[in-house]
């Protein structure tokens, strides 16, 4: 089984990790501050939350990527661009670094408590079901969580 948000042994594996981040702790790769990477990831996690419908079909591009990613890539790629909605670089002060923490954790605690599927249309992968947001946010979280050394 994949590891996924939405199961709660999963979830509290993120939890555990992020409890665990210092101030000051230094990213393994990129550039962003650690409190950069938090806003990040609490910011793609609430968009996953809220996310309408998606009115849009895939394409086969997208399909093929969406295939891959959740059925034969294990961590999600290192400096992959995202949505420029996301860019937190330059936006967070390293004095957010306890607010931005708590938020992250506040924001995956929900995934706990959703009493609604979750749906939406991805920009890479097109749109996705339930189980592939899961899916997707707890490779997202992951892959920052050891980007910072937990």
């Amino acid at each position: 089984m994949k590891k996924s948000i939405l199961d709660p042994d999963h979830r509290q594996e993120l939890l555990d990790r992020v409890a665990k981040l210092q101030a000051g702790n230094q990213a393994h790769w990129g550039s962003m501050r650690i409190e950069e990477m938090l806003a990040h990831a609490r910011e793609v996690a609430v968009a996953v939350l809220k996310s309408p419908k998606p009115e849009k079909k895939a394409n086969f591009k997208q399909l093929l990527g969406k295939y891959y990613f959740f059925y034969f890539r294990k961590e999600f790629p290192k400096m992959v661009k995202g949505p420029k909605r996301f860019d937190m670089k330059g936006k967070v002060s390293q004095e957010k670094f306890l607010e931005e923490k708590h938020g992250l954790i506040d924001t995956l605690q929900a995934f706990g408590n959703i009493s609604h599927q979750l749906q939406g249309f991805h920009p890479f992968f097109g749109p996705l079901n339930h189980r592939e947001w899961g899916i997707l946010v707890w490779k997202h979280t992951d892959h920052h969580l050891r980007q910072f050394g937990v």
